[in-house]
């Protein structure tokens, strides 16, 4: 690329991983594929991991959400929340059925296939995780996952 100021480039940064999106897309990138490696033997996607420990949790508290309410909670389309339920009730890791409530709506819940394989996951994918992120420690650590949670806020 010629710097003379003819051909300049539209980007706001030096280098790309001056970019904090760009930043924010590599690191994701990795981490996904370090989670994939995990998952892989399972024969679950990331995004069906994230709803099997979502459904998980809600358990515990006895709550039984919708499909909506999944994919608000987990931040994820309501298309990719809908086509990972139907895979997950295929195999027999989640039950979906009408909401008393609400007759459009159908309420998840995990299954007790669904229970142990979630059981099995969540410690193996948070023990990636801690692999992961081991390099940011104490106060360092508290700092980005509150950075994390602010911009994972819904800007409204």
């Amino acid at each position: 690329m010629q710097k003379n100021g003819k051909n300049k480039a539209p980007f706001g940064f030096e280098i790309p991983e001056d970019s904090p999106g760009f930043m924010l897309w590599q690191m994701t990138a990795a981490w996904q594929h370090y989670i994939r490696q995990v998952l892989k033997p399972y024969n679950i996607s990331h995004i069906q991991h994230v709803i099997l420990a979502v459904l998980l949790w809600l358990k515990k508290s006895e709550i039984s959400p919708t499909q909506i309410d999944m994919a608000r909670m987990t931040n994820l389309d309501k298309m990719g929340v809908s086509k990972s339920l139907k895979k997950l009730a295929k195999d027999g890791y989640v039950k979906r059925y009408e909401s008393k409530s609400d007759s459009r709506a159908k309420q998840v819940e995990l299954t007790k296939k669904g229970v142990e394989l979630a059981t099995i996951l969540v410690p193996l994918v948070e023990k990636k995780d801690e692999e992961f992120f081991s390099h940011l420690q104490g106060e360092a650590r508290k700092i980005f996952i509150q950075n994390m949670r602010h911009l994972a806020t819904p800007k409204q």
